[in-house]
């Protein structure tokens, strides 16, 4: 043992540029090995990469001639040219892990071109099946013309026989709203419903046992807009504001409770 001590002492003052030799050395120092057989592995310069291509023939040449020793000492080599480090590898010189580096950074250089180069036929092949008649730009995607409008509710009370103006402490008041320009009159009705009626009720009962109606700004009843040859047009918000030229709009929720309506045409009848 204490000439092994010397052998490797040899080495490192000697051939400190050789690592990987003299991590075989210090392997087979600790597994015994004479150290005439080290030495010749110190003289034969038996690095990890020399041990990995070497037979077993060469290696018993050299003087390692137990089977458990070759079969250790070439499993432990191979760990300087894994990709991983297992415990008890080597641990790889700046120059190696450099060229490592590169490399894979090479790979990934490599993959990025070759997605972009897929992106850009899948793209030239998209447009060329395009047909010449599609209009692109903003003329496709233009948004929705909406208008801005204030929504209120009037409620027929039996006693004064009038619609009246419903607070907002009861369910009612005025509601900012913005609607598509073309909606219509069932389509604002909809809205308001379920607007002033959360959940299909109210405090005036559900809203299914009531009648709906729309109003203008004056509180009439409004069914079809005239323009300004007296010509009537189907009910939309846009045409709202053109036939009364508004700049700002107001439109009432009518709403009467159905009962009424039965107990006054039973009288008439």
């Amino acid at each position: 043992m204490e000439e092994n001590d010397e052998i490797m002492d040899d080495f490192q003052e000697e051939d400190v540029e050789h690592v990987g030799v003299g991590k075989v050395l210090n392997f087979l120092k600790s597994r015994n090995v004479r150290a005439s057989v080290i030495s010749r592995f110190r003289t034969e310069k038996m690095d990890p990469d020399a041990i990995c291509g070497a037979d077993d023939k060469l290696l018993e040449d050299l003087g390692l001639c137990a089977k458990g020793d070759i079969c250790a000492l070439r499993s432990y080599c191979q760990g300087w040219n894994s990709s991983s480090t297992p415990s008890g590898s080597f641990t790889q010189t700046p120059e190696s892990c450099r060229q490592e580096r590169k490399r894979k950074l090479m790979a990934i250089l490599q993959s990025g071109k070759k997605t972009r180069l897929k992106q850009n036929v899948a793209e030239t092949s998209t447009k060329s099946k395009k047909p010449n008649n599609v209009v692109t730009g903003s003329s496709v995607q233009m948004k929705e013309k909406t208008r801005r409008i204030q929504l209120g509710w009037l409620h027929y009370n039996k006693k004064e026989d009038r619609y009246i103006h419903v607070r907002a402490t009861n369910g009612g008041g005025t509601r900012n709203m913005e609607f598509p320009a073309a909606y219509t009159k069932d389509n604002v009705l909809q809205a308001a419903i379920g607007i002033f009626f959360e959940n299909g009720q109210s405090k005036f009962g559900f809203a299914n046992e009531m009648e709906f109606d729309l109003a203008n700004f004056k509180m009439e009843k409004v069914d079809v807009l005239r323009d300004n040859d007296g010509i009537e047009n189907p009910f939309t918000i846009q045409g709202y504001f053109q036939c009364y030229k508004l700049s700002k709009a107001r439109i009432y929720l009518m709403s009467k409770d159905k009962t009424i309506t039965e107990v006054t045409n039973s009288e008439t009848e």
